[in-house]
């Protein structure tokens, strides 16, 4: 875990590096080497920041089988993975959803 501070940082960070996908990714999720995040929720989370932050270009670019290795790009989430536990939908694992503040 990295201070509030650092988090801040990072995501100002990717925003001035014109990376609109690396700032989505630092200011939704949260590399976590145990955590995980239904696929599906990832992907609606990340078509609402586009919808939100008037990216649809990114949303178009970005389908749901070239999600995961754009955010494998991404310092941080470099390991994260597809896993599908037995009975149950797809996963990333390796990341967790940021807390919603507000």
């Amino acid at each position: 875990m990295q201070p509030k501070a650092a988090d801040v940082l990072e995501l100002e960070l990717a925003e001035a590096s014109g990376d609109p996908f690396a700032a989505m990714a630092l200011e939704l999720f949260e590399p976590d080497a145990e955590g995980t995040v239904p696929k599906n929720v990832a992907y609606m989370k990340f078509g609402l920041w586009c919808r939100n932050n008037g990216r649809m270009d990114l949303f178009m670019k970005t389908r749901d089988n070239k999600f995961g290795e754009r955010l494998r790009e991404v310092a941080g989430f470099e390991r994260v993975t597809d896993w599908r536990p037995h009975g149950k939908p797809r996963q990333w694992l390796g990341m967790r959803l940021r807390p919603e503040i507000g």
